[in-house]
């Protein structure tokens, strides 16, 4: 299946409007798998739109995964080695890096400079690894998101992801009845978390960011 990529950001916040429309057409007509899977693929590109801006993995690219520039910080930051593979595909690695950051202390950060400088001073292309002072750059940049929401946003998104996934894969296996309430709660319970992710966590944090352009960062 090929699908035209999104572009611009009026493109994106177009895409956004026709999703949201087609989630209380889905809703208005009980097409509430459709609504689930709206709410999930809106879930999720929130989580990626904040690894986006923290500079560790770019959006339009197709094949996600971890910026090479810093994939030494995010190895230390989730206390891996360096051969380790970051699967940020993963709906639940971008939960975990998310969690990571919000937890993450000044002094932690500072660590992982260190670690990182010592890291770069080793190797011959040091060119290919952001500078030193990026995860403090970055800590500091997550002190702008409203911290505790987006925690207990976390909390519930986990508890929301066991329910969509108990749904998938028992759907045959309920009554008729039981099935449509499940469906539509969980299609309910989706859209909240989706706001939620772009009120506290993406917009603060995106504004006036500029650890990209600063770390060059492609």
């Amino acid at each position: 299946m090929v699908m035209d990529n999104i572009k611009t950001g009026k493109e994106r916040q177009k895409a956004y409007q026709t999703e949201y429309q087609r989630y209380k057409i889905a809703m208005k007509y009980e097409f509430y798998l459709e609504a689930v899977a709206i709410c999930y693929a809106v879930i999720e590109d929130r989580l990626t739109s904040f690894l986006h801006h923290a500079g560790i993995v770019t959006r339009t690219n197709e094949n996600l995964c971890v910026n090479k520039k810093v994939y030494p910080y995010i190895r230390r930051l989730m206390k891996k080695d360096d051969n380790y593979n970051v699967k940020i595909k993963d709906i639940s690695v971008k939960i975990e890096l998310v969690r990571i950051l919000l937890n993450l202390t000044e002094e932690r950060a500072k660590e992982i400079d260190e670690l990182v400088y010592e890291h770069i001073k080793s190797i011959k292309r040091k060119g290919a690894v952001a500078k030193s002072g990026y995860m403090m750059d970055l800590y500091c940049k997550v002190q702008n998101v409203h911290r505790q929401e987006v925690l207990e946003t976390l909390n519930t998104l986990d508890n929301w992801r066991d329910d969509r996934n108990k749904l998938i894969h028992a759907l045959l296996n309920k009554t008729a009845s039981s099935a449509l309430e499940a469906k539509k709660n969980c299609a309910e319970n989706g859209y909240p978390i989706s706001r939620s992710l772009d009120d506290y966590l993406v917009k603060p944090f995106k504004k006036k960011n500029a650890l990209r352009k600063k770390y060059n960062i492609q």
